[in-house]
């Protein structure tokens, strides 16, 4: 059976020393990797960790090295061992602190020129169908790391290292040019439901998912399409609360669309779909619904 998107019931249970839900062993042709230790639902809050290091205060080139050993020197001795520890992807390039950094890194939000190193979350081994989503919480000041699919016992916990959730990337760079867009909203609309229908026969469950209802919410929104530009919020927020947390601020952003579509700058270049929130139908089974949804 295809995976389902409909957002799970939510679990937020953080790794117990008791009772662990991980653990970091060595993986054959990968080094170091996380594996589960037991059936872990979408929605598990897996990792919430603080960096040991950042690179905000890396700013010229020719010192980085000295700059992160002098770092390293105030960090507490398990700190800097745990740094140590991180794989390097350029050994013998030189300059290993630094390459420690530049192999292990992860952007302190979208977009952002500052990266983290993580003791724990830099563990887990990349993969194009990743059993979690990982973001930087600035509520929190963490990097949390939650599952989006089930993960059973003795499977990796993986991730992506590509962006792919960065709402503030125009729509027309995922589904076609603003042209496009304008002139012939019903084929772009088409496109995000069949890239819909290949991310369930693939197992994608990843942050592209919400990205796929973000755009469709921007083609909705950009005709005045108000009822399904609502619809296609919430379903951008059930991926950002699954994926990212109910204290994200990209959970926090979809919830102002939801009530109210207009907020978002893509609202009305034209009224070729004028409706209103009020105008989303009550009556219709799963089935019809996702046919009106999708203008089918």
């Amino acid at each position: 059976m295809a995976p389902s998107f409909e957002t799970p019931p939510r679990e937020t249970t953080p790794n117990d020393d008791e009772n662990p839900l991980w653990e970091i062993k060595p993986i054959p042709g990968k080094g170091q990797g996380v594996l589960a230790t037991r059936f872990i639902t979408p929605g598990t809050l897996l990792f919430h960790e603080k960096p040991l290091l950042t690179t905000e205060t890396l700013s010229d080139p020719s010192t980085t090295e000295k700059d992160l050993a002098r770092l390293l020197r105030a960090l507490p001795k398990e700190s800097q061992r745990a740094y140590l520890s991180l794989h390097n992807n350029y050994p013998g390039q030189g300059s290993p602190l630094t390459n420690i950094i530049r192999s292990n890194a992860y952007p302190l939000g979208p977009s952002s020129p500052i990266g983290g190193i993580f003791a724990t979350i830099s563990r887990i081994n990349h993969s194009c169908l990743p059993t979690t989503q990982h973001s930087w919480n600035e509520k929190r000041q963490e990097f949390v790391v939650y599952a989006v699919r089930d993960i059973h016992p003795g499977e990796e916990i993986t991730t992506s290292y590509h962006n792919f959730s960065n709402s503030s990337v125009p729509v027309h760079c995922a589904i076609g040019d603003a042209e496009t867009v304008m002139k012939t909203p019903e084929k772009v609309l088409g496109t995000c439901r069949k890239l819909e229908t290949i991310y369930r026969e693939e197992g994608i469950q990843d942050q592209r998912v919400g990205r796929l209802y973000w755009d469709a919410f921007q083609i909705c929104n950009r005709h005045g399409d108000l009822a399904r530009a609502s619809v296609f919020a919430r379903k951008y927020r059930e991926r950002k609360v699954l994926g990212e947390g109910e204290d994200s601020a990209g959970a926090e952003e979809a919830l102002v669309f939801m009530r109210d579509p207009r907020k978002d700058d893509s609202y009305g270049g034209s009224q070729r779909w004028r409706s209103g929130v009020e105008d989303v139908p009550k009556d219709l089974n799963e089935v019809d619904f996702e046919k009106w949804l999708w203008r089918e």
